[in-house]
């Protein structure tokens, strides 16, 4: 598996998306790929133990639909489409079947996980072999990928969780990725507004590992990511 792109192609956040092309959708996947680019997107697991590619817990934001996405059945995402151009949420294996750019899969895993999403989806990726990197904020889906699937990149989410609901402790815990070593991940993914950060400053020149940033949506943040980082996730620029 080619991980070059992982350090060396710019990842388009959700797809290279806009006013009618919509975030996680087939088309901002496919404009992205013709562009060149690499593609973030977040999946999560619905009722039957199909992965869908969203963002959201809810569907009110970007869909005509209601309620929370894991009470989503695969038979209903024909009725349910995306503000902007009238596709369906896709289902991950959709785009495994249609796009071949390198692609960062931003895992949605739920709290208490008993890892359904993390084995459906090793199970697609090894079934379609895509060129990709699994990433997510949660620690226990990384160290599961590492147990389980340790030939895969992955990659841990971090930065400063302003404004999440979780305890001082749970914050600083993520904050500092106490789990690095359990995880021993491919590459660092660190919010942009929180860089430099020491620790992530040492474990990429002291462990060297790559240091990825998000969501670079300016050119001063580009110019920041080039300085303090190997690669980066934008949106809403083209670098």
């Amino acid at each position: 598996m080619n991980t070059e792109w992982i350090v060396s192609t710019p990842i388009a956040h959700r797809g290279l998306f806009s006013q009618n092309v919509p975030e996680n959708s087939i088309a901002a996947f496919e404009a992205a790929q013709n562009a060149g680019y690499a593609i973030e997107l977040d999946v999560r697991l619905i009722k039957g133990g199909a992965i869908v590619v969203f963002h959201d817990e809810t569907l009110c934001r970007t869909t005509t639909g209601e309620g929370f996405v894991c009470d989503l059945e695969a038979t209903r995402l024909k009725e349910i489409v995306l503000f902007g151009n009238g596709e369906p949420i896709p289902l991950l294996e959709t785009v495994f079947e249609k796009i071949k750019a390198p692609i960062y899969i931003d895992v949605k895993s739920a709290i208490g996980s008993d890892f359904r999403l993390e084995n459906r989806l090793l199970a697609l990726i090894r079934h379609f072999e895509p060129n990709v990197a699994v990433a997510s904020f949660d620690p226990k889906t990384l160290i599961w990928f590492a147990k389980n699937a340790p030939d895969i990149p992955r990659g841990i989410i971090s930065g400063s969780f302003r404004g999440e609901e979780k305890t001082r402790y749970e914050k600083f815990r993520l904050r500092y990725m106490f789990d690095l070593g359990a995880i021993k991940p491919s590459f660092i993914s660190y919010e942009i507004e929180s860089l430099p950060f020491w620790r992530a400053s040492f474990a990429r020149k002291f462990r060297k590992i790559p240091l990825l940033t998000w969501t670079v949506k300016d050119e001063d943040d580009l110019q920041k990511a080039k300085s303090v980082a190997d690669n980066f996730v934008f949106e809403g620029i083209l670098p």
